[in-house]
């Protein structure tokens, strides 16, 4: 099976395909990311910093109203395609929905 990368819940397959895992530390945010497959990443209500990567997957992160992404110091990744729902993404002391 699927490695864990500390995740919580069970992982699984969603609509697209991407391996779906639940993630409720800034350490299991990054080892999802930097796994290089393809995965969707249910992010649980709190504050993270988005992690730069050299990862070529696909990256979907999916959040609550509750939780919030630091992206001030920049995230690096030239070869994901990324995309970022339901969340709150802090930039440079703004707060901007994501939904």
């Amino acid at each position: 099976g699927p490695i864990r990368y500390g995740m919580t819940n069970a992982e699984y397959a969603d609509a697209n395909g991407l391996l779906v895992k639940a993630a409720a530390t800034q350490d299991a945010l990054n080892s999802a990311i930097d796994s290089n497959e393809d995965v969707s990443i249910n992010l649980a209500a709190g504050e993270y910093k988005m992690p730069s990567s050299g990862t070529t997957g696909t990256v979907a992160i999916t959040g609550t109203k509750d939780t919030v992404i630091d992206v001030t110091m920049g995230a690096y990744m030239e070869q994901a395609n990324v995309t970022i729902t339901g969340v709150i993404m802090f930039w440079y002391n703004e707060n901007i929905p994501i939904f």
